[in-house]
């Protein structure tokens, strides 16, 4: 009986998220919010008065989510299109989620009087930008941007979480008071073992795939899904960065030639859609309106340092040393930098994992994330077209 009450209730969730979904397009209000709100409704303080605040198993769950969402970020991705931009795109994902999170910390910390260790493991789960976010306000107003801005604004949010991944394992270290003696063997491994099954798991699903003959092309999606799964399993046991290679996975076999490559992309567009229904939802889930309206204050403040101070001199910095900069694009970029899913899923993972971290880690990062979705999301548009950066798609 409990077990169908449960799949019952999965059920109208889904349910409601996906209608949710096309209802955002008449109200104008970005579909994620609406995800996030379903939560609530069935949280604590919400109708259904579901008591949820297991950190750690739903730390598991959007985990998993993350990966496919990792996955599908790196597989949409034209490489050839977005080639020459790349330099640019990995030094705002590696180096300016650094600068943003350091930034964001000395902020914290003189600001809001916080202690280092606290300061920074803010500045870090919340130091990487959302895909999903910035795309979807992007294909709902119909914006094609100038200058190559679109492939930046791709390969950067969709290449940056790794890099906010690891500053949270830090971070979560330095609040513990352990490991901080092994950073640099830890970055190494990271990001030297994260490439290597990265990209030698793509080799091997594609040489299985092509060469082999043992795949039945019916079986294509559960393939590819095993080899997911793998990769980032496999990355995590080796001490590497298994976001990294699940990442660089879905480009290489996003940017191979097989036969099944057009169904397989409507299967994990399935599979991304569901995992950010699951993401957003349980982060919903979890919050507690009674405790977002205590540190209401903290949080707004630090929106307003990660969006006027914190982003703005990481973006302006980094993009100014390269040559052709772009007063317009800079300010674009630096506005586009919404955070989401990926932030609030390092902030469960910190309460999770931090001996003495609160839930007021959490609630600071989805008022965030709240607010830089539905406020900055929505006014990207605007800004995009008064910045003169808004290319239709039907002109040269």
């Amino acid at each position: 009986m409990l077990m169908t009450t449960i799949i019952l209730i999965a059920a109208l969730v889904i349910l409601l998220c996906v209608t949710s979904a096309k209802l955002s397009n008449k109200v104008n209000i970005p579909y994620l919010i609406l995800f996030m709100l379903v939560g609530v409704l069935f949280g604590s303080s919400g109708l259904f008065k579901i008591e949820f605040n297991d950190y750690k198993l739903t730390e598991n769950i959007c985990s998993i989510a993350l990966v496919f969402i990792m996955f599908m970020g790196g597989f949409n991705t034209n490489f050839a299109a977005a080639k020459k931009y790349v330099p640019k795109a990995l030094v705002l994902s590696t180096i300016g989620v650094v600068s943003t999170a350091f930034i964001t910390t000395g902020l914290c910390m003189f600001v809001l009087k916080m202690k280092f260790a606290d300061a920074f493991l803010i500045g870090s789960v919340i130091s990487s930008t959302d895909a999903a976010s910035v795309f979807n306000v992007l294909r709902k107003n119909n914006i094609t941007l100038k200058m190559g801005t679109g492939p930046i604004l791709e390969v950067e949010s969709g290449s940056n979480d790794p890099a906010a991944y690891l500053l949270t394992l830090i971070a979560v270290g330095i609040k513990n008071g352990t490991g901080t003696g092994n950073i640099p063997l830890m970055v190494f491994l990271q990001v030297a073992v994260g490439c290597a099954v990265g990209f030698g798991l793509s080799w091997l699903t594609l040489f299985l795939l092509k060469k082999t003959h043992l795949i039945l092309e019916s079986q294509d999606p559960m393939y590819f899904t095993a080899m997911v799964i793998a990769c980032y399993g496999i990355s995590g046991l080796l001490s590497g960065n298994a976001y990294l290679s699940v990442y660089i996975m879905g480009i290489v076999l996003g940017n191979a030639h097989f036969n099944s490559y057009t169904s397989l992309s409507h299967y994990f567009e399935g599979i991304n859609s569901l995992c950010e229904i699951l993401i957003f939802f349980l982060i919903g889930l979890l919050s507690t309106p009674s405790e977002i309206v205590s540190i209401l204050p903290q949080a707004l403040m630090v929106a307003v340092f990660i969006t006027f101070v914190s982003r703005p001199v990481s973006v302006f910095g980094l993009m100014s040393v390269f040559p052709g900069r772009n007063l317009r694009q800079m300010t674009l970029v630096s506005w586009a930098g919404l955070r989401g899913a990926s932030s609030c899923v390092f902030a469960i993972m910190a309460v999770s994992m931090c001996t003495e971290a609160t839930s007021d880690l959490f609630h600071i990062v989805f008022i965030v994330s709240l607010l830089s979705v539905s406020i900055q999301g929505a006014l990207l548009p605007p800004i995009s077209r008064a910045l003169k950066m808004d290319e239709k798609p039907t002109e040269e």
